[in-house]
């Protein structure tokens, strides 16, 4: 199904059926890689948001219509953000982003 221009009643944006492809392809990317299901919702801005949050850290990823998507990881009161295609972030921000990521599983995983 796909939500129409104006969805929430505010003026949002219509999700493209391709941005709804590129978050499932990423989400079940990531699923393979070990992580629990994300939440996911749609934006007004025509995003589909990624959320996966425990215990005080958080890694949310906005998969945006241009290819600049958003990777916001939270942990300990500190945010970092990242802006691109997510399949080009390199260096520190992806390494920052796997530990936050595998964190986040080990995380999930654990009781309580």
């Amino acid at each position: 199904r796909s939500l129409e221009a104006n969805w929430d009643s505010y003026g949002a944006h219509p999700i493209d059926p391709l941005v709804i492809r590129r978050a499932m392809d990423l989400a079940h990317h990531l699923v393979k890689q070990g992580l629990p299901l994300p939440t996911v919702s749609p934006s007004s801005s025509g995003s589909v948001h990624l959320e996966w949050r425990r215990n005080g850290t958080a890694v949310e990823i906005d998969v945006d219509p241009n290819m600049d998507d958003l990777v916001v990881v939270t942990s300990g009161g500190t945010e970092h953000e990242y802006e691109g295609s997510v399949s080009e972030i390199t260096g520190e921000a992806k390494a920052r982003l796997e530990h936050a990521l595998g964190w986040v599983a080990s995380v999930l995983d654990a009781p309580g």
